[in-house]
């Protein structure tokens, strides 16, 4: 995918151990976790997807690199995971953005996420700063 600023990044998908293998296999779940990298090769973060049904793709953890910050990988990396999730028959997107991450609910909003709830447990609140729900189309 290419970034705001005209940079080249690519996801690789991340071996998966084989007590992960044998977790996946007993829960059929179907999750993936990938790698971002840079045209220099460098890692500058990681998205991880999960199918909660036939056309629903949930980004369970999305992180970019703390020195790689501002450089528009965020929103590439979503768009790339969004891409994924088209190629294996998704039709919807969601996530959980925490409350600690305000920069990544405005990311998703101007890629076309719409917010559909929130959670504000003592426990979320706690954590994470409370919740946010979203998800988008992808038809």
């Amino acid at each position: 995918g290419t970034t705001k600023n005209g940079e080249q990044i690519y996801l690789q998908r991340d071996r998966v151990n084989p007590v992960a293998k044998g977790v996946q296999f007993l829960t059929r779940k179907d999750f993936a976790s990938y790698s971002a990298y840079n045209y220099k090769g460098e890692k500058v973060g990681n998205i991880q997807l999960d199918r909660k049904s036939k056309k629903e793709m949930n980004t369970t953890w999305m992180e970019v690199n703390k020195n790689h910050g501002g450089k528009g990988y965020a929103q590439t990396m979503q768009n790339l995971g969004e891409q994924i999730s088209r190629d294996m028959g998704a039709s919807k997107m969601t996530g959980e953005v925490i409350g600690l991450s305000p920069n990544m609910l405005h990311i998703s909003e101007k890629n076309g996420y719409a917010k559909i709830g929130e959670v504000k447990t003592k426990e979320m609140m706690d954590s994470w700063g409370g919740l946010t729900l979203i998800e988008k189309d992808l038809r």
